[in-house]
């Protein structure tokens, strides 16, 4: 009896696995210019994830490590392999509203708490639209002091380089209860600060001298980044602001209440999931 509850249990997820592989959607990769097969987020997954967004995490480490299995394992097309692993952060944002698109294809949007300006936005048309956003190029900046010219090639970190900076720098996750002051704050606004900074740091070269940034682990990177000039640093974080416009703009929604015009931007992170 025992057996033959077992073997019918086994028979269930194998149909099961098999039907998973029947909900399909297809995202369009602004990096690539592509479109990418993924199997739709089952139960389990979802659960994984809500998991992950309900820890008191000072850093996003357990719902980018998450998502970044899910990644992996819903890839359809498994010779994509290495093509995922090259998508950028902004890429992974529209996976993300894509694959919520699929649990409910309605987001409700805050525009204004105070007010209570509250509404309904259609995923599946911003799904749509993902073709015409232009995705951020990687730009060179260059500081030049007498005989001394320095190189930094800047770009948007990929999934994997985001992914291997979590694994690297935060190997102890740290908790909001583990902030107990002030010197905490300081400690994690300034550590992000240059950690973030190495993240979109794709070469550094010094005259004639490439240093092969890309060969370091992140933890070097970070020191490497502490030696730059402040202000190549400042060119550096100008472009990433110039980045992170260019999606802001494309996700931000507006809407008309009572005479006035409210804008809000869609967060396509862990707490998508949570609404």
């Amino acid at each position: 009896m025992e057996t033959q509850n077992l073997n019918r249990f086994q028979d269930a997820l194998k149909i099961l696995d098999d039907v998973s592989n029947t909900f399909i959607l297809d995202v369009w990769i602004p990096s690539k210019q592509t479109i990418l097969k993924f199997k739709e987020i089952d139960a389990k997954q979802q659960k994984e994830i809500l998991r992950s967004s309900m820890k008191s995490s000072v850093y996003n480490t357990e719902f980018i490590k998450t998502f970044y299995r899910i990644l992996h394992d819903n890839l359809l097309n498994k010779e994509d392999e290495n093509v995922l692993n090259e998508l950028s952060i902004f890429d992974k944002n529209f996976i993300i509203i894509a694959l919520k698109s699929k649990i409910s294809k309605d987001l409700e949007l805050v525009f204004d708490e105070k007010e209570n300006i509250k509404k309904k936005i259609n995923l599946e048309n911003i799904c749509k639209s993902f073709n015409t956003y232009t995705h951020p190029d990687n730009c060179i900046v260059v500081l030049k002091q007498n005989e001394t010219e320095i190189n930094v090639t800047v770009g948007l970190p990929t999934i994997e380089t985001e992914f291997q900076y979590e694994i690297e720098v935060h190997k102890k996750e740290k908790s909001i209860d583990d902030v107990k002051n002030t010197e905490d704050i300081q400690n994690i606004v300034t550590d992000a600060f240059i950690g973030e900074t190495s993240k979109y740091i794709k070469n550094v070269k010094i005259n004639d001298i490439d240093i092969n940034y890309e060969s370091f682990s992140f933890l070097q990177k970070i020191k490497i980044v502490e030696k730059l000039p402040s202000g190549l640093i400042q060119m550096v974080l100008e472009n990433v602001s110039e980045f992170k416009k260019s999606i802001d703009e494309f996700l931000t929604m507006v809407v008309e209440e009572n005479g006035k015009t409210y804008k809000k931007v869609i967060s396509a992170d862990n707490l998508m999931f949570l609404s």
